[in-house]
């Protein structure tokens, strides 16, 4: 039998953000009850942000995000639900363990200013593993990929990507492609490209990832030119953001772009 609970927090403050990442004591007791009585009971997040599972994740088989579905939210929820359609989400954000994890909030705040640890960045920075990390999402079937060729300079490149479908069922998955100096005693993945692809089951296909190579670069300042991050750079393939470095592909150093500060498609990370 499967029991939804759709929540979502509505403690608004100052600026219209929520006041806890947590979801209300009385929801959480009634997850744990519900559980009691049934231990097979899926809980169905409604919200658009984090929420704070620690207290309840481990005790349920299974955690659905389900965004804000509109008129027809209800419909599609009963398909996921029922397995007659699968949830081909992925998170574009990070679900960490502790709210101490993410940027010092202030609510009563009129500015804010970020750096670029935030997010996945800052968890893999400081060492923290998070509930669920950036670019996760499960399906109903069982998918494989491998790296089996790429192409990157100062400029992107391409990545190509063996992709078995290994189940008895139709199904998806985002092929994700990260980069990070592994010299770092914590490297910090980067993401480079994704591209999403759909199998039949027993089918196998190659598919190429569009690479920016924007996260790997610096920008000076003076000259106004970008030029290859210093480290042991290395590249992965991934249904999510990585959390070993173990099998990645070290990258030869990159030789400098010319290319002038506003030139499109380059960012700093």
């Amino acid at each position: 039998m499967l029991i939804g609970l759709a929540h979502l927090a509505s403690r608004f403050v100052r600026g219209g953000d929520r006041s806890s990442l947590n979801l209300r004591p009385s929801d959480e007791r009634l997850i744990h009850a519900v559980v009691d009585a049934n231990p097979r009971t899926v809980v169905v997040l409604v919200s658009g942000s984090a929420v704070l599972t620690e207290t309840w994740r481990d005790r349920v088989p299974a955690l659905l995000l389900a965004w804000y579905g509109g008129m027809e939210g209800g419909r599609a929820l009963a398909g996921v639900l029922t397995g007659s359609a699968e949830p081909g989400g992925r998170l574009p954000f990070v679900l960490p363990t502790d709210p101490a994890h993410l940027p010092f909030f202030d609510s009563a705040a009129k500015s804010v200013v970020y750096d670029n640890q935030w997010g996945q960045r800052r968890l893999d920075g400081e060492g923290h593993t998070p509930a669920f990390p950036f670019g996760f999402g499960l399906g109903y079937t069982t998918i494989e990929h491998r790296l089996i060729d790429h192409t990157l300079d100062s400029s992107g490149g391409n990545a190509d990507v063996l992709v078995i479908n290994r189940g008895n069922r139709k199904g998806s998955t985002v092929v994700q492609i990260y980069a990070a100096d592994v010299s770092l005693r914590r490297p910090v993945a980067q993401l480079l490209g994704f591209q999403k692809v759909t199998l039949l089951p027993g089918v196998e296909t190659t598919v190429r990832v569009t690479l920016d190579a924007g996260p790997t670069l610096h920008r000076d300042p003076t000259t106004r030119r970008w030029s290859p991050r210093m480290g042991e750079w290395a590249l992965q393939a991934s249904q999510h953001s990585p959390v070993s470095w173990e099998n990645a592909v070290r990258l030869p150093r990159m030789e400098s772009p010319t290319a002038e500060a506003d030139t499109p498609g380059r960012h700093q990370a």
